[in-house]
């Protein structure tokens, strides 16, 4: 069987055996991968352009080098010729779902995704009667309240299925890469084996989507600091029976690239993911993407569909239909709301857009907690409970967070409402609303002091947390030797530099409209924001 290569700026040129790419990957479903971005880069790293398609590609070929690994590991434990057939099969299985994992991604990738769940709720009951399998059903009901497969993973394991059926063997086995649903209670040493499988697409630590990312977004941002040797890696992966059940390890050779994928996925979450230029780019497209689909479900269409992601497309007046929904349908669609909105005026006007007061999360720290003394730091802990509390209160009004006279004005009528109210709701939220609006009312008073507009944009974000200080990575499993039977020693055992301290506090960014020579001092603004709990 032949094959095609495609050049890749990261792996040199990917292979795809010539029936792959007629049957799936030149079709319509998966070249609109192409117009769905992978990141939300772009507005500090412009070169950060890349796709779902290419990362897509990318991930199939880290797939061929694990399954070639746990394909030898495997055969050392199987032994009867039928089971050897069936684990080839899995591993085809396997594969196809690397390549497919990413198939029903929602336009602008994360920041879109939780649409699907607002318009179909009943999303995994069809991914189910779908996959129609009796054990994959009830693993689905039983599985940890802890764990959910994400939307977009839910919608590229349905949509594979629907369009792909006749190319897809195991439609359980399929989905479950996809979705990370492993056996609860496997059967036999190919179910065992297949829960193996599951982790490498789809794991709390490493896995082949991981590593792609996380080598394709460090090369088109420029971040060459840290070198993953993707292949040693891989090649270490291993199978090892521990007393009747199979467990993923890492050989000893991959010790020192284990670390460095840590050290990849740290540098990107703290300095890039956590950036609140990159924060405040997807939540002005989450913004975006509410008043577009807002605007289509006044003509009784919901976007957020598999209908919309399929050939046939949806019927949207007046503008005809919808169809392979990507990221060029919303930025077409917001395009004709952009007279009445100013939220899309800022998104398209580069020159609009709102700027963080401070611009990292050691920033801040400085700002509320490393600067400040014993009486400051109390009053610190207090303001920022009352910033999460406003957050809060907007979050239930479905709305942003804005520090304006809107905000003012939405507190006092909530204060009047409460005053028709006793008992411990009044004593707990009105109590918290006076705090509210002292602070409001005191950046006010900032602003005009300092002649800027009372119009501020908060969001806020998790904390990091380096993956030196996640249970699940330091339970990784390590092997010094190729038997079946090796004893693993969790990573967390035998690396010494594994170790992070957990963050204490959850940091917010302000975001501010820049005037003509006019400027706002962080620390004058947070000396504000503190001071108004003296009061």
């Amino acid at each position: 069987m032949g094959s095609k290569q495609f050049k890749d700026p990261v792996y040199g040129y990917i292979s795809i055996p010539d029936d792959l790419c007629s049957d799936i990957v030149d079709t319509p479903g998966f070249q609109r991968l192409r117009r769905i971005s992978q990141t939300g880069y772009a507005p500090l790293y412009p070169s950060a352009l890349h796709n779902r398609f290419v990362h897509s590609l990318g991930v199939y070929h880290l797939s061929g080098i694990a399954a070639e690994s746990l394909g030898r590991s495997a055969e050392r434990i199987l032994t009867d010729a039928s089971q050897v057939e069936r684990w080839k099969d899995a591993l085809a299985t396997f594969r196809l779902a690397c390549l497919l994992h990413d198939f029903g991604h929602a336009p602008f990738s994360h920041a879109g995704e939780d649409f699907y769940l607002q318009a179909d709720v009943e999303l995994e009951d069809r991914l189910i009667q779908a996959v129609s399998d009796d054990i994959f059903k009830a693993d689905v009901e039983e599985r940890p309240e802890s764990y959910q497969a994400a939307p977009h993973e839910i919608m590229s394991a349905l949509l594979s299925i629907e369009e792909f059926e006749s190319r897809i063997g195991d439609k359980a086995l399929f989905a479950r890469c996809i979705l990370g649903y492993k056996y609860l209670h496997p059967v036999d040493e190919i179910e065992k084996l297949e829960n193996v499988l599951i982790e490498t697409l789809h794991s709390e630590t490493i896995d082949v989507d991981r590593l792609d990312y996380l080598i394709r977004d460090s090369f088109v941002v420029g971040y060459d600091s840290v070198v993953i040797d993707y292949r040693r890696l891989l090649s270490g992966l291993r199978i090892v029976d521990e007393n009747g059940r199979y467990e993923r390890c890492f050989y000893r050779s991959s010790l020192s690239v284990l670390q460095n994928v840590i050290y990849a996925r740290d540098l990107e979450k703290q300095w890039i993911q956590a950036h609140p230029v990159i924060l405040y780019e997807q939540d002005l497209v989450r913004r975006l993407i509410t008043e577009v689909n807002e605007a289509a479900r006044r003509e009784h269409v919901d976007l957020f569909s598999a209908d919309a992601l399929t050939q046939e497309g949806v019927s949207l007046p007046p503008v005809g239909r919808v169809r392979l929904m990507s990221d060029d349908d919303f930025v077409f669609l917001a395009k004709q709301l952009m007279d009445d909105s100013p939220t899309i005026r800022e998104y398209f006007d580069r020159g609009a857009r709102r700027h963080p007061l401070w611009k990292s999360e050691a920033q801040f720290k400085m700002l509320f907690e490393v600067r400040l003394d014993r009486e400051q730091e109390s009053l610190s802990r207090e303001m920022r409970d009352t910033i999460s509390a406003l957050m809060d209160f907007f979050d239930e009004k479905k709305s942003i967070t804005a520090l304006d006279d809107g905000a003012i004005e939405a507190v006092e009528s909530d204060m009047v409402a409460l005053g028709r109210e006793t008992g411990p709701r009044w004593r707990t939220s009105g109590e918290a609303r006076k705090r509210q609006l002292r602070l409001l009312n005191a950046v006010k008073s900032f602003s005009e002091e300092n002649g800027v507009a009372f119009d501020y944009v908060v969001l806020r974000t998790k904390s990091f947390s380096s993956g030196f200080s996640a249970g699940d990575i330091g339970n990784l499993k390590i092997v010094f030797s190729d038997e079946p039977r090796a004893l693993s020693y969790s990573f967390k055992e035998i690396s010494a530099g594994l170790k992070a301290d957990r963050p204490l506090s959850e940091p917010f960014y302000v975001f501010h409209k820049r005037g003509e020579g006019v400027s706002i001092d962080p620390e004058s603004f947070a000396d504000c924001l503190i001071g108004a709990m003296r009061q």
